[in-house]
């Protein structure tokens, strides 16, 4: 992935986001699991499109660290419960999870 696809898909995600602002999962942090289970597949859904987008620019070659793209602790540090608690999280790389930890840890 080039830096210019990664800001046409960060822009593209960004507009999904408004989608579910109106859950105010894109704004503050999340007590996961939800309750009600269509909202709770709604926010997984959300939290994969941003996860899997940052994993894919973090395997780039061309692209030496997702934060020269965006500020990605700011984006994730309000989906930290989701992602320690969701057992599916720990298919990612383990450099990638690293990572995130890290930025989990700022």
């Amino acid at each position: 992935m080039n830096t210019q696809k990664a800001k046409d898909r960060l822009h593209e995600l960004n507009l999904k986001s408004l989608e579910f602002a109106k859950f105010e999962i894109a704004t503050e942090r999340v007590d996961y699991p939800l309750t009600d289970s269509v909202e709770n597949a709604r926010y997984e859904i959300y939290c994969l499109l941003w996860f899997n987008f940052i994993s894919e620019i973090f395997e780039s070659d061309e692209i030496a660290n997702p934060n020269d793209i965006f500020n990605v602790g700011e984006v994730i540090i309000q989906h930290e419960k989701w992602w320690k608690t969701d057992p599916e999280n720990q298919s990612y790389a383990e450099d990638f999870k690293a990572f995130i930890e890290g930025e989990l840890s700022k």
